[in-house]
């Protein structure tokens, strides 16, 4: 049985079918969902033919728009301007690719523009960081300076994220209202925010919210070390705050939703009480084998993944059907692959645009909660869980995803699926259930709830 791996590099037919590869399609509505499934299949184990056979069908059923030419507007000094603006696309790649030849490197250039580009992943159903991640993937210069060009023009703020390590961040120091995780009745105030010792062995820490202007609304206290479930709890707490504004009644669909929580200072200001504590998070990161004897020191590898898990379980609990919050499961993922590809070092600067970034996609998965209307969970379904045959279980769950679907998102679903339970494997001798299981159900399916 082939395993799904995110680090052998492409085959060579995915380079060549998207050697003319545009993200957006015909319509100018939706993303190009083209190199996402075939790295998906080509890392799956998918044959050449299969992976033709599944782009030409593609190509058919959904044309990629023919550009105008590039107008020249972007360059260095104003390129930020254009963030958000969706008739520029030409004029982004152009400029993508020539800080490619000017930087010599694509990494470099993600490194550069990546950060300012990160608090805005939540535009157009968060297809700007999926696309980046699975170019990232390929490695292509070309292909690289078309996700940076589209996360550029799908960018929507949902509020700007403080950097890391302003404000005492590292410390934690600041005040700010306290909210447990485990018991949403109890607050208490933080002004000595610091951490203490808890007789389950766990560790406190309350961090003011990473932008200073919303410190007023106060933040959740998280019992380190994280965990899906600690994660899952907090949007529990999200699901019963009747303070967070209704949204308004034309706002009917996930888009003008999500741009809505983008514009109104209000909403914003209430869901940054749900940042991820970064204060805490940036004491724990363990940098060398110095901070291996403490038990709550993690990777930022580790959080990335904690973060695609706990997506994967909101994704799952709520049935395995819904559209738009399988999305945040493949977009988190997609962030971890980008922010491999071009900050994988152990840097202060790489850690720390790593643990933004995270900050950011937690922000984006609370808000895409909301705007799916905060839906209820639900875990019976693991109660009849095994841990699943590597051979058995997964074999046909790959043969369903290489050959008998072609909804690309099916696809990257089960793919992503099966690279971290191979990275679980790989690290435990072991699988949670939930990867096969959530694969498993969405190749099942054969309607989405949108």
């Amino acid at each position: 049985m082939a395993t799904a791996t995110t680090t052998r590099p492409v085959s060579g037919v995915v380079t060549q079918l998207l050697r003319n590869f545009s993200p957006i399609h015909a319509n100018g509505r939706f993303a190009n969902h083209m190199p996402h499934a075939l790295v998906a299949l080509d890392r799956l184990g998918a044959s050449s033919a299969r992976i033709k056979e599944w782009a030409e069908g593609y190509a058919k059923r959904a044309p990629q728009k023919e550009l105008p030419p590039s107008e020249h507007r972007v360059n260095r000094a104003n390129w930020l301007s254009f963030r958000g603006k969706q008739e520029a696309y030409p004029d982004l790649l152009e400029f993508f690719q020539k800080e490619t030849e000017r930087l010599g490197d694509s990494r470099k250039v993600v490194r550069e523009y990546l950060p300012q580009l990160v608090e805005g992943e939540a535009g157009q159903a968060l297809h700007g960081i999926i696309l980046l991640g699975y170019c990232s993937q390929i490695g292509e210069p070309w292909l690289i300076s078309s996700g940076l060009a589209y996360l550029t023009y799908c960018y929507m703020s949902l509020g700007k994220l403080g950097e890391l390590g302003a404000n005492d961040s590292r410390t934690g120091k600041g005040s700010s209202i306290s909210v447990s995780a485990t018991d949403q009745g109890e607050q208490a105030s933080s002004a000595d925010s610091k951490s203490e010792s808890k007789s389950d062995g766990e560790s406190s820490f309350v961090a003011s919210p990473l932008s200073p202007h919303l410190e007023s609304a106060g933040s959740i206290e998280f019992k380190m070390p994280l965990n899906e479930h600690k994660l899952l709890r907090v949007l529990d707490i999200v699901r019963a705050d009747d303070e967070l504004p209704a949204f308004p009644k034309e706002a009917d669909g996930f888009t003008t939703r999500m741009r809505w929580i983008g514009s109104d200072a209000k909403m914003r200001a209430r869901l940054a009480r749900y940042d991820l504590p970064m204060a805490a998070l940036a004491a724990t990161v363990r940098h060398s084998s110095s901070f291996k004897e403490d038990s709550h020191a993690v990777t930022v590898d580790e959080l990335s993944t904690l973060v695609i898990k706990t997506a994967l379980e909101v994704y799952a609990q709520t049935g395995c059907q819904d559209f738009f919050l399988l999305h945040g499961v493949t977009a988190a993922e997609a962030l971890r692959q980008s922010l491999k590809f071009a900050f994988g070092d152990d840097s202060a600067a790489s850690v720390d645009m790593q643990l933004t970034s995270l900050a950011a996609m937690w922000r984006t998965l609370v808000a895409a909660f909301c705007a799916r209307g905060r839906p209820k969970f639900d875990d019976s379904f693991k109660k009849e869980s095994k841990q699943p045959d590597w051979e058995t279980d997964w074999d046909d769950i790959i043969k369903k995803a290489t050959t008998k679907t072609e909804d690309a998102h099916r696809i990257k679903l089960a793919y992503v699926c099966h690279a971290m339970a191979a990275e679980q494997r790989e690290r435990e001798w072991r699988e949670d259930p939930l990867w096969s299981l959530a694969a498993r159900s969405t190749l099942a399916q054969s309607e989405w709830q949108r």
